[in-house]
């Protein structure tokens, strides 16, 4: 029996029709999303045949219908979790303004969809679509955010987005797109969180589109802690100018099925690239991780280091594939995961990947999947450790090279307790 590239899956794009006039967006958007949904319905979900998803089995996906979630005024408990200098919300998919803070910071433009102009709803009819999950993002998000900053300016504290997946929103799609710029010079701290109830069946699904000027700097934090039966996607778009930096730190802790996708494109010369992340699986969840990093100019940099935790029936995939073009002379990439199973109903997948289309870079790649080590366990507990505490302590050991160099303290100390809380829950440190 041949498998199919891709999934026909007629039911999970939900009730589009029903639902496109009431899609934000002037005629030139509500143009391109019929396009994207066209699209999306002639190709279908990805299958097992596609190399980029061969770890990923979207089946139950495809089965199911996820319809759009009705909006709310979004009033509810406080969403913060940082401090923050602005801060969006999101709830089921659309904005709340309750729960926000808009504030008016000089030289930042930040703009939830549900409020931006013609104008500016009509940028996103020229994003490009990846593949056809993407189209289908693009046929049927709510809502989203526009932000800016202006040439030069530094953001004094960070903005933060959060996803919030509260009641009513089992079976539903939580959709949202965004463009964030940064012009010359310009820097930004951004933490995004997504959260959810737990025993609510809903997808949620989130593309941001990232262009940086030259020299300029996003430092970008994501924590995801959906729901157990939730479905999370989330894909950032990045292109990178002259001397330009993108920094990326996430944690994955939450949903019954995760996908994280970072497709950095280093377009100017001298701009660098560093994503680190720890993922940590349990009890029947997949955590999945795809970079694909594409060197097109010389003289630039790149550092992935991932880290992953997997207790009994966790499920994780990691590809990074690293592209270094032939005008990307002097390029020096490394990539790094490392996977830790604490059980031995746990399984774990790697598929570092590069190519190299030039002559004079430093490139390099590993992949390991290993258990705890015995003699160091011993060690510790000859100090006077307790067998759990020993674990714990080695456990936060392995995934400290992920959060250590973090500046942010505030947000060191947030992934750390939530590492430990998840330690607690699998019984390593009790």
């Amino acid at each position: 029996m041949t498998l199919k590239r891709y999934i026909d899956s007629p039911a999970v794009a939900g009730d589009f029709e029903d639902v496109r006039d009431k899609l934000p967006g002037p005629v030139v958007l509500a143009d391109a999303r019929q396009s994207a949904y066209d699209s999306f319905r002639a190709a279908g979900l990805p299958g097992p045949k596609v190399e980029e998803w061969k770890y990923s089995n979207l089946t139950k996906l495809a089965a199911g219908t996820f319809s759009v979630a009705e909006r709310t005024d979004g009033a509810g408990a406080e969403a913060a979790r940082f401090s923050s200098a602005a801060r969006l919300v999101f709830v089921n998919g659309f904005f709340s303004a309750v729960r926000s803070n808009l504030a008016d910071i000089t030289g930042l433009t930040l703009t939830p969809l549900s409020k931006a102009t013609q104008d500016q709803l009509a940028q996103f009819a020229s994003l490009d679509d990846e593949d056809s999950l993407s189209a289908l993002n693009k046929a049927m998000f709510t809502d989203g955010f526009l932000l800016d900053v202006a040439d030069g300016v530094e953001i004094p504290g960070a903005i933060e987005i959060v996803y919030l997946a509260e009641e009513h929103a089992d079976r539903k799609a939580l959709r949202t797109r965004n463009l964030i710029t940064l012009g010359e010079g310009a820097s930004l701290e951004l933490i995004e969180s997504f959260r959810g109830s737990d025993g609510q069946a809903y997808w949620t699904q989130n593309i941001s589109h990232i262009r940086l000027a030259q020299k300029a700097a996003l430092h970008s934090y994501t924590l995801q802690q959906e729901g157990d039966k939730a479905v999370h996607m989330n894909r950032k778009t990045v292109h990178l100018a002259d001397a330009a930096s993108f920094e990326n730190h996430s944690l994955q802790l939450g949903s019954e099925m995760s996908r994280t996708e970072i497709f950095p494109v280093l377009n100017g010369e001298e701009a660098g690239v560093t994503l680190k992340g720890a993922y940590l699986a349990r009890n029947g969840q997949s955590q999945d991780i795809f970079t694909r990093m594409d060197h097109a100019k010389g003289h630039c940099q790149s550092e992935q280091v991932f880290r992953g935790v997997l207790d009994k029936g966790g499920k994780t995939a990691f590809q990074g594939k690293v592209i270094v073009e032939q005008d990307a002379q002097k390029t020096n990439a490394d990539q790094s995961c490392k996977n830790l199973l604490l059980d031995r109903q746990a399984q774990a997948n790697a598929k570092p990947e590069l190519l190299i289309f030039a002559d004079d870079v430093k490139c390099s790649h590993g992949a390991t999947v290993g258990e705890l080590d015995e003699m160091a366990l011993f060690y510790l507990e000859s100090r006077g450790l307790s067998p759990a505490e020993a674990r714990a302590m080695l456990v936060q050991a392995f995934l400290a090279e992920v959060f250590e160099e973090l500046d942010n303290e505030e947000l060191r100390e947030a992934f750390q307790s939530r590492i430990r809380d998840w330690l607690a829950a699998s019984g390593v440190n009790s």
